[in-house]
């Protein structure tokens, strides 16, 4: 039985110039290569353009949000914003990109315990002014800007600040995410999220810092997004979306690098229902997960 296409895909148009195994790769997706894949899932609604690598670096990024955009498909974009131009703040506004997420600094394991990097943070929330601003100027309501937090268990306190701070400089929302979503659990990064992972706190603790982030969210009109950590089901991503890199490789989710099957290469619906997938999705649902859900802090 065939899985269907999904309607959520996330490409990533920008690289590193080489694999998760090391071995060279592209440092950009082209054009072409990104329209031929767009054409091959008729039924996606959601777009999104992530990458390790900031997307809007890409020198084709806002022809790419045109080109879904005028599809009718909803286009969103997730980015560090620490390098903005006016220009750049204008193009975000007319190109039709629905929603813009700013990934804040993400934690570090050395410094669990410090306060954030000032450098990074502040410049990301100038920039987001700055985007408000043309928004403001060009009487425009998209796209809608999100700052996006990994929250650990020793910055819990900081979050109804954070709401507050998203607010002053112009974005409408607010999402948090556990770290244990932020990036896989290898090396010094496993014990940091075995550690700092909300899904580790004392529950009565959690619930205390979410209604006071609620609270601060609701006197502001700000939209949040929250965690849901008592969550226990299975892992869907491979059945719910689709996943593709800079060489056009599908992979099993944001938190693994290990390539499932070449989409530029074979076409989409023959790696979506080839062996390779369907082997990856029975492991899965099964007791033995394959090794890079293993390690996974989500899966766990």
């Amino acid at each position: 039985m065939e899985t269907p296409l999904p309607g959520r895909i996330q490409i990533e148009p920008v690289g590193r110039g080489r694999s998760s195994i090391g071995a060279p790769a592209p440092a950009l997706m082209s054009f072409a290569a990104y329209c031929r894949l767009l054409e091959q899932f008729p039924a996606a609604s959601e777009i999104e353009l992530a990458a390790p690598v900031d997307p809007l670096l890409h020198p084709r990024f806002f022809d790419m949000v045109r080109h879904a955009a005028a599809q009718g498909r909803r286009v969103s974009a997730r980015s560090a914003l620490l390098s903005v131009s006016d220009r750049t703040a204008e193009e975000c506004v007319k190109s039709g990109l629905f929603r813009l997420q700013v990934a804040l600094e993400p934690p570090r394991p050395r410094l669990a315990n410090e306060i954030r990097v000032a450098v990074p943070f502040s410049r990301a929330l100038r920039n987001v002014a700055r985007l408000a601003a043309t928004k403001r100027r060009l009487a425009a309501g998209l796209p809608k800007i999100e700052l996006l937090e990994a929250a650990t268990r020793s910055k819990l306190a900081q979050l109804p600040e954070l709401v507050r701070l998203a607010r002053q400089h112009g974005a409408e929302s607010v999402c948090v995410i556990d770290v244990a979503e932020s990036a896989p659990a290898t090396g010094l990064m496993r014990s940091f999220i075995e550690c700092e992972s909300l899904r580790g706190e004392d529950p009565a603790v959690l619930e205390r810092a979410f209604a006071e982030t609620r609270a601060m969210a609701e006197a502001l009109e700000m939209g949040l997004r929250l965690p849901n950590l008592q969550a226990r089901r299975r892992c869907r991503r491979p059945w719910q979306g689709a996943y593709i890199n800079v060489g056009g490789q599908a992979t099993p989710c944001t938190m693994s690098r290990a390539p499932i099957g070449d989409m530029a290469r074979d076409g989409v619906a023959r790696v979506w229902n080839g062996e390779a997938y369907d082997a990856f999705r029975a492991r899965l649902a099964s007791d033995d997960p394959p090794s890079p859900c293993k390690g996974c802090a989500l899966y766990q």
